[in-house]
């Protein structure tokens, strides 16, 4: 048994970053889908939509799109900012996930470069 329990805690580790690049590898796939989504949208009306955290899903469903939020996991937070994100029209939108032992950020703008805070 005690065995048992030294093996378990070695691989703990191995098993957190596992978990963690599962997280991030999801967070950059809808990052990526709300990029296009806002695009095509832009490309549409002219503007972004901006979705924050408590958005409602039919804000969502003006680009197209489900509510990542509305998971049940609740893993990762996503919102898009249409105003910190420099001279209009622009957006960002960020993947947020609030581990133990602190944040861990993605996100991604309307130029498609990815910002990365998210160590895994």
């Amino acid at each position: 048994m005690v065995i048992a329990g030294i093996l378990a805690r070695m691989g703990l580790p191995g098993v957190q970053r596992v978990i963690e690049r599962g997280h991030k590898q999801t967070a950059q796939s809808v990052l990526t889908a709300i990029y296009t989504a806002e695009r095509t949208y832009f490309f549409r009306t002219g503007a972004y939509v901006e979705l924050l955290l408590d958005a409602p899903p039919a804000k969502w469903r003006q680009i197209g799109m489900d509510d990542p939020n509305a998971t049940p996991s609740g893993a990762v937070a996503y919102a898009v900012s249409t105003t910190t994100c420099g001279a209009p029209p622009c957006f960002v939108a960020i993947a947020d996930r609030k581990p133990i032992d602190g944040s861990l950020t993605l996100s991604i703008r309307d130029s498609q470069l990815f910002s990365d805070s998210w160590p895994i």
